[in-house]
């Protein structure tokens, strides 16, 4: 996961300050204290914990506001009580809001919106197979508590479920850049961690169908190699961990591939 304006993507992000990520999201008030923190000395420790606190958050009302949102696409009340198979289907489209980063469902979108992701992600029947793992072992934590029951979800209940695939979300679907890495080694040029350019893009005429960002875009990421102008060549590790491999983004945060060189840069520190 990305924090929107934090993460380093090839923009000028070191410049950029705390309340720029912000300010979208709290009171003037909670706004001009961060500013205040930051004239001087930056933020310390107490403040890093109070800005990860904030973000938090932000994060679960962001949940909540697109689950009402949901709630109400299928004309369903958020003080009713639902069945499991009504439940699944609203989880459905949740995920769907949440891939697409589209707040404006209505219930007559609801069948084509679906019916667009099933089509062009190809990932989407093992998403619904991940939620259903979830929401199963959400309900297996909760033994007796009635919002809970079987038929009788309440909308506290899919909350916590919603929330909880957020929580597990991004290293699940970090299979899938394990994946992407794979079939990028397998065109990889002479062990340089790089990949051809008519190597990349003959993957996506052979059935990759990540594999179709421009030249330009390409270069805007940061994957270009153009050290040789007659054999452009992808770099493996910064076309993985780019921008375009986002599969799920809100108004705060998006989800993206685990960058590897982190966990073994922590290592050393």
């Amino acid at each position: 996961m990305y924090i929107k304006g934090l993460e380093a993507n090839g923009m000028d992000w070191k410049n950029m300050t705390t309340t720029e990520v912000l300010e979208d999201h709290v009171p003037s008030f909670v706004l001009s204290l961060f500013e205040d923190r930051l004239k001087d000395r930056g933020l310390g420790l107490h403040e890093l914990t109070v800005l990860a606190a904030t973000l938090e958050h932000l994060i679960h009302d962001e949940a909540v506001n697109r689950l009402s949102v949901v709630y109400e696409a299928h004309n369903i009340s958020m003080e009713a009580r639902v069945r499991e198979s009504v439940l699944q289907e609203l989880i459905d489209t949740y995920m769907t809001l949440f891939l697409v980063g589209n707040q404006n469902f209505n219930a007559t979108s609801i069948s084509r919106e679906r019916d667009i992701i099933a089509d062009s992600y190809p990932g989407w029947q093992e998403t619904r197979e991940f939620t259903l793992q979830v929401r199963s072992s959400v309900l297996a934590s909760k033994g007796s508590d009635v919002n809970f029951s079987p038929d009788n979800f309440s909308f506290r209940a899919a909350t916590e479920i919603v929330e909880e695939i957020g929580e597990r979300y991004g290293r699940w679907q970090d299979s899938e850049c394990r994946d992407l890495k794979s079939s990028l080694i397998k065109h990889e040029h002479a062990g340089t961690g790089r990949v051809l350019l008519k190597d990349f893009y003959s993957a996506a005429l052979g059935g990759q169908w990540q594999f179709s960002e421009s030249i330009d875009y390409l270069r805007e990421l940061g994957a270009l190699d153009e050290a040789d102008p007659d054999h452009l060549a992808v770099f493996i590790p910064n076309y993985v961990n780019s921008q375009s491999n986002c599969v799920a983004s809100s108004s705060i945060y998006s989800v993206c591939c685990i960058n590897e060189c982190e966990a073994l840069l922590g290592h050393v520190e």
